[in-house]
């Protein structure tokens, strides 16, 4: 019998325990969303600002598909520390979980920015229910919300927020724009499609300083240039790592992953949040597609150690091996 932990709110999670359970029927199988709520689809939370669906919408099964699958959901516990020496987690309660493979999607917690003011009373990241809810209770209170976001996603929010009637300035921090997103050709078309909404939009700027005394009032650019707004949202914040920090789990610019998905340290995988390649299709139409292949790699990895493996999987696997000198990080 093998104990499969999986960490995060992910679809990605809910596929890999669905795979890993059809081909290990008697493995324990542990899932840690790292919220008081059953997986649910985090890149639709912005769809809630008008309304286009509710959240039980976004969850992805009930209870009973978990207790069906025997799967443990723990939704009451975090996990607060890994050990990769003797492979266990604990959570913030204490409690042990061995483990013989790990799967990470997220790591419940955001990084923010290095933006001084960040912590005021009126920033968010639009990465959790708790987030959210937040946020969506704020945004009655403000007339302006200014948005940094240099991905799909942050169209995607500033159009759902000018339909909400708030006046929005989109910024796209200093590297603009990503090109694979918005080509070149097609920028002016976005400026003015945008102007047409009445969104203002600021290629290559930033927010350096968040203003006002405990509530956020404005904001002051890099460029000196000061905004008024009474909500700050950074959707592309990226999961916080401190998690790995007392582990053998190499963190360069994010988690390294190889060519399967494996960590640094054996029988440790990261996906979803913690590969760069699914953090930029976020908001795209092949989004589940990259989270579904990100878990076929790896449950094939997994079953092919755990079980005996017909020529062909055994190949497969041995090429993926091969390859596992590419290296992957987090933008």
């Amino acid at each position: 019998m093998k104990n499969i932990c999986i960490i995060g709110n992910s679809f990605s999670s809910v596929k890999a325990a669905q795979s890993l359970r059809e081909k290990l029927s008697d493995s324990q199988i542990h899932l840690f969303p790292m919220e008081q709520h059953l997986p649910y689809d985090r890149t639709r939370l912005w769809q809630l600002i008008n309304q286009d669906c509710s959240f039980k919408e976004l969850s992805y099964q009930e209870a009973a598909f978990y207790e069906e699958l025997k799967v443990q959901v723990h939704t009451d516990q975090k996990i607060q520390k890994i050990n990769t020496h003797r492979q266990y987690v604990t959570t913030e309660d204490k409690q042990k979980f061995l483990y013989d493979f790990l799967l990470i999607a997220d790591t419940g917690a955001v990084q923010w920015p290095e933006v001084k003011g960040v912590q005021k009373s009126g920033v968010f990241h639009l990465r959790t229910a708790a987030d959210a809810s937040s946020f969506l209770k704020h945004l009655s209170l403000s007339e302006t919300v200014c948005l940094q976001s240099n991905r799909l996603l942050g169209f995607k929010i500033a159009v759902a927020l000018r339909n909400k009637g708030k006046d929005v300035v989109w910024l796209t921090g200093s590297t603009g724009l990503r090109e694979e997103y918005y080509p070149n050709a097609e920028r002016e078309n976005l400026k003015r499609d945008l102007e047409e909404k009445g969104i203002r939009l600021l290629e290559g700027e930033c927010i350096a300083e968040i203003l006002g005394d405990f509530d956020v009032k404005a904001v002051r650019l890099q460029s000196g240039k000061v905004l008024a707004a009474q909500t700050i949202l950074f959707p592309d914040a990226g999961p916080q790592l401190r998690i790995f920090k007392e582990t053998d789990i190499v963190v360069e610019n994010g988690v390294r992953l190889d060519a399967i998905y494996q960590t640094s340290v054996a029988q440790v995988y990261g996906f979803d949040r913690l590969s760069r390649e699914s953090v930029l299709s976020e908001g795209t139409d092949h989004f589940s597609e990259v989270l579904e292949k990100q878990v076929q790699v790896i449950c094939q990895h997994i079953l092919g150690k755990t079980q005996p493996t017909e020529p062909e999987s055994a190949s497969s696997a041995s090429s993926a091996l091969d390859d596992s000198s590419k290296v992957t990080h987090l933008v």
